[in-house]
């Protein structure tokens, strides 16, 4: 049984301050409590905190399974986003649900919305199970790790 612990962010989760609300069977949930961190020049999210938020809750959505089995890695193959409006707001939740697949590949859909439930932009991806979590011990010096 693995230490993940699905309520702790890591990474680069953890840089940007997303949170994993929601985490069941083929759909996942992941908020932010936006900053002026997270915007862009014009003083909306920045498209690149949206498509990560996006990617972040696609995969969870096919990573879950029930306790006490480990949780699934995979990585991103494609991710399709489409921007709809800008989020103005103070928070950013991200839905996504499992659509299919298979064994080793499966396919996620999601849309972020505001605290109003403004739809502000959607994704579709595929994604590559992985047998482990991959060992970036070597590749990413100790003293770096956040």
């Amino acid at each position: 049984m693995s230490d993940f612990d699905p309520t702790k962010a890591i990474g680069f989760n953890k840089l940007v301050g997303y949170q994993l609300v929601e985490w069941d069977l083929n759909r996942a949930a992941v908020e932010l409590d936006m900053t002026e961190g997270h915007l862009n020049g014009l003083g909306v999210a920045h498209g690149g905190v949206l498509v990560a938020a996006l990617d972040y809750a696609l995969g969870m959505s096919g990573s879950y399974q029930p306790p006490p089995a480990d949780r699934r890695w995979c990585m991103t193959i494609t991710l399709t986003t489409n921007f709809v409006s800008p989020l103005k707001g103070k928070l950013l939740r991200t839905d996504s649900r499992l659509t299919g697949g298979g064994k080793t590949i499966f396919f996620a859909e999601g849309e972020i919305t505001d605290e109003n439930g403004t739809l502000v932009a959607s994704a579709m991806g595929s994604f590559r199970r992985l047998k482990n979590k991959p060992d970036m011990s070597t590749s990413i010096p100790a003293s770096r790790e956040i």
